[in-house]
């Protein structure tokens, strides 16, 4: 009813009483992890029965009366799994350039040089400040993954012209490792 992505509403059901009376939980119930609801998915897609689960689901309803039989389309969240993908990988870069960015600033040996950059305060506003829309079309979410592929290139060249030598953080390995996973350099 909220429309929430899954690792949302695993939090709300931890947090939030309302959710758990909803849901008719004890109140010492532990949280799940929210990616147990992305394996089930896969498995259903895998197996070609997201339709079938999904219409047992909704026919039960119909059967207890709790829902009504009219001609209003019902879509379930398996359906939509493409776009949680391209969320994933939108989230993925983000969330690496949030790490890396949070690293440098701390850093004592790049920390002033990394946030006199040109571009730093751009980046630390989009990436640590801001959060990433979960209802986006499927077009802005892939302007956001490139985005993200521009800046995390941008960060990356930066680092290799300007940083101290020898500086090495562990998060900033995790962004160059997270960038040669899901792109590949072409010379011009």
């Amino acid at each position: 009813m909220e429309r929430l992505p899954d690792r949302h509403a695993a939090k709300h059901l931890k947090y939030h009483l309302g959710w758990k009376l909803a849901l008719h939980q004890p109140l010492g119930l532990e949280s799940f992890d929210p990616s147990g609801l992305f394996y089930f998915r896969q498995r259903l897609i895998e197996h070609e029965k997201a339709k079938l689960a999904f219409d047992a689901v909704l026919e039960g309803l119909r059967k207890a009366g709790l829902i009504k039989t009219s001609h209003k389309q019902r879509l379930d969240s398996t359906y939509v799994l493409g776009l949680v993908a391209h969320l994933s990988a939108a989230e993925r870069l983000r969330e690496s350039l949030r790490l890396a960015l949070q690293e440098l600033a701390d850093v004592q040996a790049c920390g002033e040089a990394c946030v006199a950059a040109p571009f730093w305060a751009e980046l630390w506003e989009r990436y640590v400040q801001g959060k990433l829309d979960w209802q986006l079309s499927e077009a802005e979410l892939k302007a956001k993954f490139h985005e993200a592929r521009a800046d995390m290139q941008g960060l990356l060249g930066w680092l290799k012209e300007h940083a101290p030598a020898g500086l090495e953080p562990p998060r900033v390995k995790l962004l160059a490792r997270v960038f040669a996973e899901n792109f590949e350099e072409v010379a011009c």
